[in-house]
């Protein structure tokens, strides 16, 4: 049931900016092409982890300044 509702899900484009944060060790593709139909413009920020390990203590400590700059 959960592929079939990713397969049928239709998104609208955002024109706007998007913050990513890309786990390096464990990226299959490039996110700027990834992302590129869905997306007007996309910030990355590349993180030193495996996908599973990105909301880690240590991930935190280099995505949450990131975060407090984009969110003031």
């Amino acid at each position: 049931m959960r592929w079939r509702l990713l397969t049928t899900a239709h998104s609208s484009r955002f024109d706007g900016k998007a913050t990513l944060f890309v786990a390096e060790r464990t990226r299959t593709m490039d996110p700027q092409v990834a992302w590129a139909p869905w997306v007007g413009e996309l910030e990355v920020y590349s993180q030193d982890c495996a996908h599973v390990d990105i909301i880690s203590p240590q991930a935190f400590e280099g995505i949450g300044p990131v975060l407090k700059g984009i969110l003031g």
